[in-house]
């Protein structure tokens, strides 16, 4: 497998609605993908979402019992799959084929963890 250059940025919009579903909020943000050659005419579509750190847990005298204490979380950055896995995609990668529900290459993956 080979991987790609750099990754190459994209720009998407997101929009924010209200309880009737107007939109209230447009903004546009950047992202980088990056491609996977698996062989064979075969690709993956990666898309990196980067790391960072937030608060987890309800504060002193807030939520319940099970949700504190609040504590930092950091997460890593890593690739997401821009589009779910299809089989033919799954027996590239991992040599084997499961007994999938749906038939046919192009098909998502499925009764795979």
């Amino acid at each position: 497998m080979e991987r790609s250059a750099p990754g190459q940025q994209f720009e998407f919009e997101v929009v924010s609605v209200n309880a009737r579903g107007d939109i209230v909020e447009r903004q546009t943000h950047g992202a980088q993908q990056f491609t996977e050659d698996l062989g064979n005419g075969l690709v993956l579509e990666l898309v990196l979402v980067p790391g960072g750190t937030f608060w987890m847990g309800s504060r002193p005298g807030h939520g319940y019992d099970d949700e504190r204490p609040q504590h930092v979380v950091r997460v890593a950055p890593f690739l997401l799959g821009e589009y779910p896995v299809t089989q033919e995609q799954w027996e590239a990668v991992m040599k084997w084929k499961p007994p999938f529900r749906g038939k046919g290459a192009k098909h998502p993956a499925d009764r795979v963890s």
